[in-house]
């Protein structure tokens, strides 16, 4: 007979979930499919609020679906959530649309829009949106971590984008800054 014991059910609510933060996205994921306690513990918005520490959400928000709606799988997919939010940028904002790697942190994908330019932003805050990459990509050194990085000044507005990207997302960044040509 093989006895199973659950550390967490020893433990506070607050303790399990500070041990789950400190692991990486797909350990978590793992963790969420051990039984119907973990796989809660594993939602707990408080533990998505330390994975992802920057996310300006509101506070009833289930934060997991929130994440899960901006996962994208290709490099068409970071094309399309990039111009949605460029086209949803209203005149007079400012705005960020970043593109996460968790599994490959030491890429990523930043488009800076500032509409207002060049004078200051009369709209109060500005947009922020990301989505986040969920496919492993080879690993590379740091020192093959390529870079990007373009300015674009039309029409009295501003846009920036800046990648570390891995060569196989060459022709996205390509795609990306010519499209914020066109906008």
């Amino acid at each position: 007979m093989m006895l199973r014991l659950d550390p967490f059910a020893y433990l506070p609510e607050e303790v399990s979930l500070r041990i789950l933060s400190f692991l990486k996205l797909p350990e978590i994921g793992m963790c969420s499919q051990v039984c119907k306690e973990w796989d809660r513990l594993a939602s707990d918005n408080s533990l998505w609020k330390k994975v992802y520490p920057a996310m300006n959400v509101e506070a009833e928000t289930d934060l997991k679906k929130y994440l899960i709606k901006r996962v994208v799988q290709s490099q068409d997919e970071i094309l399309r959530q990039a111009e949605k939010f460029v086209k949803e940028s209203l005149p007079g904002q400012k705005g960020q649309f970043v593109c996460v790697f968790p599994f490959n942190p030491e890429f990523s994908v930043v488009i800076d829009l500032d509409l207002s330019y060049p004078h200051p932003a009369k709209k109060k805050g500005g947009r922020k949106d990301f989505c986040l990459f969920a496919k492993v990509l080879p690993k590379e050194s740091p020192s093959t971590v390529n870079q990007f990085s373009t300015t674009v000044q039309k029409r009295r507005k501003l846009r920036k984008i800046t990648a570390n990207y891995p060569l196989d997302l060459e022709n996205t960044c390509i795609r990306l800054a010519e499209m914020i040509h066109f906008f």
